[in-house]
């Protein structure tokens, strides 16, 4: 039985190699930053990346589909609207049309359908609408799980999406994952249409049912709630800011004519009584509030001196950053920057001002810009190449990594002050996990975990060369947690409420600088080469450094409380509370910096 299952296998690839050779190519080419034309961006990213990245060619695994009748698989032939160039045309205010996307491919130039991810066997409709008003299209009926997006322009390359929808809500709460967008669409403007698979989906191919009709929109529901809380950000030089926060959020529900639901969220925001003390309780700001009109303010950061806070109004796509000096004399304003696409968010670090620009839909991040301490101007920025990624890490002096989880493989890219500064592409494993850490010069750890084993790991410079290669932890395979440094290697497992930790000295030959067990443990902290441990006991919290080798204490610090916090600078703060106040002790080492009494 086995042997005729692999025939059947090998004539599959045989077949299908064979289709490769003489059919289209399956391809993608990444998108990059909409403000230079396509030859440019390319240009631009090979001199970026040389000998670094080239285009990858997605070679889509189909699986063979049987029926009761047949042994041997069925091959698929590519449908007829599998090209931008060979889409079918729809017409009318409504309607339904069928079609399939097996062993569709995706071509190169094709825009992203969603911005959150890459999608997979994409295929292409056009339709010209007939008098301007919301229309409904949505893939029910289909049989597999489906994204939908809908664009204006007449080239593959000069694309625009307009919308893109992918699992549907209905009114009883119950849902599925074809796809539903409205579009307030103008008489005798043409729009194309793609259907494809989700995102990272095992679900991806299959039977398409596309639908079009007039929609009509009803409000179904209006809900208001009210949260108010109190928040406080601490700094380490020992000042701590407190504030009443209310937030006011409106969901205005509303359901189509199939009954599909749509939430839009409004969101209002702000503080009052602004409170900011130094580190011997003095006030430098009592009752205090901001001079801004919007109707969400936050604050994003605060560090003893300054106070980064974002403005947003809901009528408008502009959110507005502005910075606050704080000294004796009370709240100044220093700046304000005005950035018109939407920003995920923002903090202070000791030489810039750094935000995080992302996606119009909120789905991924789209650049990194490194403004000046005044926030007059940008010093430096960072736009990756591909879409639909997230930052992680952002280093103080600049150093940032930037991933891009693919259909077959992931994407890192490193910049240093907005300068390329590495990239490695790895393949995503057919089952399991992918994981990787980034130190602050550049340098990749990586590694595969499947079924809760980690297999070994290898570490690439920021030039890509392999500096540590098949590294396996002694007796760790299973470690659940990990932290790196680049000059350090922390791995934990724990059982029981006790973590086993080992520590190594990280090179070109990794050493292994001790091992322990830790009761009570809670969290730990690796600042390049120095390791805290927080543990608990007995309503008691502590927080411990260790040797490298694990075996001596270096400092403990042990007191009441429910939480502890590492603020950098060797400073540290931990929470307590009673019934109507939280109280906040900031120490470095034994030593008490400042304590807070702050009332509910």
């Amino acid at each position: 039985m086995k042997t005729k299952k692999h025939i059947a296998k090998l004539l599959l690839i045989c077949v299908i190699f064979s289709f490769s050779c003489f059919g289209k190519e399956n391809a993608r080419i990444y998108k990059h930053n909409d403000s230079f034309t396509q030859e440019n961006r390319e240009e631009l990213f090979r001199k970026q990346f040389p000998g670094k990245f080239t285009k990858e060619k997605y070679v889509l695994r189909k699986p063979a589909v049987y029926t009761s009748e047949r042994s041997s698989p069925i091959i698929f032939v590519a449908p007829d609207n599998d090209n931008f160039v060979d889409r079918i045309t729809i017409s009318g205010d409504s309607g339904t049309i069928n079609g399939s996307n097996y062993d569709a491919s995706m071509e190169p130039d094709e825009p992203m359908i969603t911005p959150f991810g890459n999608v997979s066997n994409s295929v292409w409709w056009t339709w010209e609408c007939p008098a301007s008003g919301m229309y409904g299209f949505d893939t029910i009926g289909s049989d597999f799980n489906t994204v939908l997006g809908i664009f204006t322009g007449e080239s593959l390359s000069g694309l625009q999406r307009v919308v893109y929808g992918f699992n549907i809500t209905y009114f009883d709460n119950t849902y599925t994952n074809q796809s539903y967008v409205t579009l307030n669409a103008v008489g005798g403007q043409k729009y194309q249409m793609a259907v494809a698979g989700a995102p990272r989906s095992a679900d991806w191919q299959g039977n398409i049912t596309l639908n079009w009709y007039l929609d009509t929109l009803v409000t179904c529901s209006n809900n208001f709630y009210t949260n108010n809380w109190k928040e406080v950000f601490l700094a380490n030089n020992g000042s701590a800011l407190d504030a009443n926060y209310t937030s006011i959020n409106n969901n205005v529900w509303k359901t189509n004519v199939k009954e599909i639901i749509i939430i839009k969220n409004l969101q209002y925001g702000f503080y009052s009584n602004l409170d900011i003390t130094d580190k011997k309780n003095r006030k430098l700001v009592q009752n205090g509030s901001f001079d801004l009109s919007g109707d969400l303010i936050r604050i994003f950061d605060f560090d003893g001196k300054h106070i980064l806070v974002k403005e947003q109004k809901n009528d408008e796509k502009a959110k507005n950053l502005h910075l606050y000096s704080v000294s004796k004399k009370g709240l100044k304003k220093i700046n304000e920057y005005i950035i018109s696409n939407n920003f995920a968010t923002a903090w202070l670090s000791e030489k810039w001002i750094y935000v995080v620009i992302s996606e119009p839909s909120g789905w991924g991040d789209a650049e990194l810009l490194a403004l000046d301490k005044k926030l007059g101007k940008i010093v430096w920025k960072f736009v990756p190449s591909v879409e639909g990624g997230g930052f992680r890490p952002i280093y103080p002096k600049g150093v940032a990594a930037y991933s891009i989880w693919g259909i077959s493989n992931v994407l890192l890219e490193v910049t240093k002050k907005g300068k390329p500064y590495g990239t490695l592409t790895l393949p995503y494993p057919d089952s399991g996990f992918f994981a990787w850490r980034v130190d602050s010069k550049g340098g990749i750890l990586y590694w595969y975990l499947e079924n809760g084993t980690n297999g070994p790991m290898t570490y690439v410079d920021r030039k890509g060369k392999k500096v540590v290669g098949n590294f396996m932890p002694d007796n760790f395979s299973t470690f659940k947690s990990e932290q790196f440094s680049g000059k350090m290697l922390c791995l934990y497992k724990s059982t029981a409420g006790t973590a086993d930790i080992q520590t190594y000295k990280w090179g070109k030959n990794p050493k292994l600088n001790g091992e322990t067990s830790i009761a009570g443990f809670k969290k730990s902290c690796l600042d390049r080469t120095k390791l805290y441990i927080v543990t608990t006991n007995s309503g008691n919290i502590s927080v411990t450094e260790y040797d490298k080798k694990l075996e001596k204490v270096k400092w403990e610090n042990t007191g009441e409380g429910i939480n502890i916090n590492y603020l950098g600078k060797k400073v540290f703060s931990r929470k307590n509370t009673n019934a109507t106040s939280q109280i906040f002790t900031i120490f470095k080492k034994k030593k008490i910096v400042a304590e807070h009494i702050i009332d509910y």
